[in-house]
């Protein structure tokens, strides 16, 4: 073998190692990048599917209106910083509302769950 194949060889092999490196660098950045773009995707289906409680207050009542596209499940309610089990696994679906007869009512606590996460709200009234 001359010393020219030899030298042409070792460039091919350089060249070759090079692409190699090159090539597993951009796959590795794509697969973070695909993997960026289907987190945001979840987050923004989990935002846009979750359930959102809505507490207004009307002639003694409180109406409780699940305004999101999910099923919420009420763990906890207070009014007042007092604790009130009326509602304690209750489940209200889209569009539904709850009414709750009371006296007069200045804050409302929720929590509340659905398949994926915990939620909690304060509404002031």
């Amino acid at each position: 073998m001359t010393l020219f194949n030899q030298f042409t060889i070792s460039i091919s092999l350089i060249v070759i190692a090079v692409s190699l490196i090159v090539g597993i660098i951009l796959i590795s950045i794509n697969i973070f990048k695909v993997n960026n773009s289907i987190k945001q995707q979840n987050n923004l289906i989990q935002l846009n599917q979750r359930p959102y409680l809505n507490v207004t207050y009307s002639n003694n009542n409180i109406l409780i209106k699940n305004t999101g596209k999910s099923s919420a499940i009420i763990d906890s309610i207070l009014f007042n910083d007092e604790e009130f089990n009326g509602l304690v696994n209750t489940k209200i679906n889209p569009k539904q509302v709850r009414h709750v007869p009371v006296e007069l009512i200045n804050t409302v606590s929720v929590k509340y769950h659905n398949n994926v996460d915990d939620y909690q709200d304060t509404f002031t009234l």
